[in-house]
């Protein structure tokens, strides 16, 4: 259970009046855990402090949020100077952006790899590649079949006109038409 204490004032009401309300951690695991996440994206909620009260962590981040992770971090970010933090742990560099939340003196991080993030951008430049690619083939397959059909009886009648010029008149012309083939 996580206690949250909310204090406010009610107009025509002079002293402050102060709410608290038990949060059920499940419960709150619960409803990251229902958020339409990216599944290199973990979450980690914080207090004012500090102090984590639920997070959900993919297997990639547990060591860095458990080693590297710590409360010189924290700070800093919920200074409120950045709401983008670059951390190099290792080979890795993890991406935290911090967002307070407006309903609790919570924060919420999100957390990813440098990695995972460009891993994702390099496949949707390969998708986008390859379906540009697909793109042109289908369009110069279309540009061909309207070329020939247009450009056919023109080589018909040159055909025929091959064979004009070896005298052979008895000919039969296809095009009855009233256009320039015709």
């Amino acid at each position: 259970v996580i206690p949250v204490l909310y204090r406010f004032h009610v107009t025509g009401y002079s002293p402050p009046v102060a709410l608290l309300a038990n949060l059920d951690q499940m419960a709150l695991y619960d409803y990251l855990a229902r958020m339409p996440l990216s599944d290199d994206v973990s979450i980690l909620l914080f207090d004012y402090q500090g102090n984590c009260i639920t997070s959900l962590l993919r297997d990639e981040h547990e060591a860095f949020v458990n080693g590297e992770l710590n409360r010189e971090h924290l700070p800093a970010l919920m200074s409120g100077g950045a709401d983008f933090v670059t951390i190099r742990s290792g080979k890795e560099e993890y991406w935290l952006d911090y967002s307070p939340l407006e309903t609790a003196p919570w924060s919420v991080i999100y957390l990813r790899t440098k990695s995972s993030v460009y891993g994702k951008l390099s496949d949707y430049l390969v998708s986008f590649i390859l379906l540009n690619a697909l793109l042109a083939v289908i369009i110069f397959a279309a540009v061909m079949g309207i070329t020939k059909k247009l450009t056919q009886p023109l080589s018909i009648l040159s055909g025929l006109m091959a064979k004009a010029g070896e005298e052979k008149y008895e000919l039969d012309i296809p095009f009855r038409g009233n256009n320039e083939i015709g």
